[in-house]
């Protein structure tokens, strides 16, 4: 038998729980984050990503990106691909998607987690006609190296 004061106590204890989740949940899923982008780069949505990579001639790279300011790594490749943007303007196209992990199992969020394998933020994968030539995950010393590499050779 449990007394009437632990049973009380065990129920405010779950909906404490129950409410955290929610809160965290909901919370997430209605921040909407300024997306900025530099003229010229393609922003992509969920729906759009398929035939941009498709329909691609030459050289594509795919940048998936966060704007929460809480993304470190993400508000750190965002500006590192503006400019190899520009600085490859004219043999690199750059696309940008805003994924937002949260948003990960919702419907549409879901196909593109799938399609990609995206397993982290930020992503970037590199097409050539349409083909995936690499991809990583992360703004690194190795990634930017490999990224940087790449370029050189296929649009300098």
């Amino acid at each position: 038998n449990y007394s009437s004061a632990y049973r009380a106590f065990s129920l405010f204890v779950l909906l404490n729980i129950l409410a955290i989740g929610i809160i965290f949940l909901t919370g997430c899923s209605k921040t909407e984050y300024q997306i900025n982008t530099p003229e010229g780069m393609v922003v992509l949505d969920d729906y759009s990503i398929d035939n941009a990579i498709k329909y691609s001639d030459g050289n594509l790279l795919v940048h998936f990106t966060s704007y929460d300011p809480n993304c470190g790594y993400c508000a750190d490749s965002n500006p590192y691909i503006d400019n190899l943007m520009l600085q490859y303007k004219d043999k690199l196209e750059v696309a940008r998607i805003s994924w937002e992990p949260w948003n990960s199992y919702s419907s549409k969020s879901k196909a593109v987690t799938d399609k990609y394998w995206i397993r982290g933020i930020p992503l970037m994968i590199l097409y050539k006609n349409g083909k995936e030539v690499w991809r990583g995950t992360g703004h690194t010393t190795e990634n930017t190296d490999k990224i940087e590499s790449l370029l050189k050779e296929c649009c300098s």
